[in-house]
C-alpha cells in the first residue's frame, strides 16, 4: 500500500463484471456490428485484482524494486498508448486493437473491456462528429484549390482554417477520446497533404 504501487482507473475499468457486451475489433462494416448487436453476447471485464506481469515476477515486499515488474496493463501516465493501442477509425465499430500484437496493448484492451459496448457507442460518437469535421475540411479545402477568384480562395482557406482548428481542438488532453482524435486527425493530415501535391 504505497502512492508507487497504485494507479487511478475508472470505475467500470477497475469492477470485474460478467455482464459488458465486447464489441470485436475485426467488424468491417455497420451491418456486421448491426448483427452481432442483435445477439449481444455477455462477457467479463474488468481489472478487479488482475496485476498481470510479461514474466509473473511482481514486486510483493514494501522493499521489492517496481522497477522490475513488467505490468501488462498499461498506465497512460509513464506509457504512451499509441505505443500499444491501435484505434480502429474506419469501420463499423470504433474500437481499440493491439498495435502490432503488443501483449501489453492485448492484455490491457481485454481486461478493461476498453471496447465494451457504452464506451464503444460514446466513441463512436464522437468519431462521427470528427468524420463530419473531416468532410468540412476537405470540402472547403476542395472549393479553395479550385477557385478562381482570389477574394473567394480567401474565403474558402479562412472557412477551412476554421473546420481544421475545431479539429485539432479534439485533440488535447482534456478532452474525450484525445487519443483518438489525434490518430484522425493524422489521417486527415496525409488526406490533405496529398490533395495539395496534386
Amino acid at each position: 500500500m504505497v502512492w508507487e504501487n497504485l494507479v487511478l482507473s475508472c470505475q467500470h475499468c477497475n469492477q470485474s463484471r460478467s455482464y459488458h457486451v465486447i464489441i470485436p475489433d475485426d467488424l468491417e462494416t455497420e451491418d456486421e456490428l448491426i448483427e452481432f448487436l442483435q445477439n449481444q453476447p455477455t462477457s467479463r471485464a474488468g481489472k478487479l485484482n488482475a496485476f498481470p506481469t510479461e514474466d509473473g515476477v511482481w514486486a510483493l515486499g514494501p522493499g521489492d524494486d517496481l522497477t522490475v515488474e513488467k505490468p501488462l496493463i498499461l498506465n497512460p501516465v509513464d506509457t504512451d498508448p499509441g505505443d500499444h493501442l491501435d484505434w480502429v477509425l474506419l469501420q463499423g465499430a470504433s474500437t481499440v486493437r493491439a498495435r502490432n500484437g503488443s501483449p501489453v496493448g492485448e492484455a490491457t484492451r481485454k481486461i478493461l473491456g476498453l471496447n465494451r459496448r457504452w464506451l464503444e457507442e460514446d466513441r463512436r460518437i464522437h468519431l462521427l462528429e470528427m468524420r463530419e469535421d473531416r468532410n468540412d475540411i476537405i470540402d472547403t479545402i476542395n472549393n479553395w484549390l479550385t477557385a478562381n477568384d482570389q477574394n473567394e480562395k480567401e474565403r474558402w482557406k479562412a472557412q477551412a482554417d476554421r473546420a481544421i482548428d475545431r479539429l485539432v481542438r479534439r485533440t488535447t488532453d482534456e478532452k474525450p477520446f484525445a487519443g483518438m482524435a489525434r490518430a484522425f486527425l493524422a489521417l486527415v493530415q496525409e488526406e490533405v497533404l496529398e490533395m495539395q501535391q496534386q
